[in-house]
């Protein structure tokens, strides 16, 4: 997995180099590769032409900020299972925040596809 990790963090990298903006643009191919595989084509097709270009900074660099938990705030994570377009395993992600994730069905677009599994989600953790 750390080899897919360095892969996928080199293409990020290289895109935000070779886009003027420094942003990163999802296509097609990386919507049906990636963000929302096993998805209806004609969904794909719709999403991929509303996406605007991600600010590669979001992607690259990190926030000065206290962790939320150790200032007092509660913390969970929901993650989607089949969510193959993070920059590291999901499960890392969760851990930072010292907690375990709530693994829900769905890939990386799934607030848009499936936004009741999202939601059931979310309210499970209230």
């Amino acid at each position: 997995m750390a080899d897919e990790n360095e892969q996928y963090g080199k293409i990020i990298r290289e895109a935000i180099a070779a886009s003027p903006d420094a942003v990163v643009s999802a296509d097609l191919d990386a919507i049906q590769g990636a963000l929302m595989p096993g998805d209806p084509a004609l969904l794909q097709e719709l999403v991929s032409q509303l996406l605007l270009p991600q600010p590669g900074g979001y992607m690259t660099d990190s926030l000065d900020l206290p962790a939320v938990t150790k200032i007092g705030l509660d913390a969970a994570y929901v993650l989607c299972a089949d969510d193959v377009a993070l920059a590291r395993p999901g499960i890392e992600f969760a851990a930072r925040l010292g907690v375990d994730p709530l693994v829900v069905p769905g890939n990386h677009m799934a607030l848009l596809t499936r936004p009741d599994i999202v939601a059931d989600a979310l309210i499970s953790l209230v």
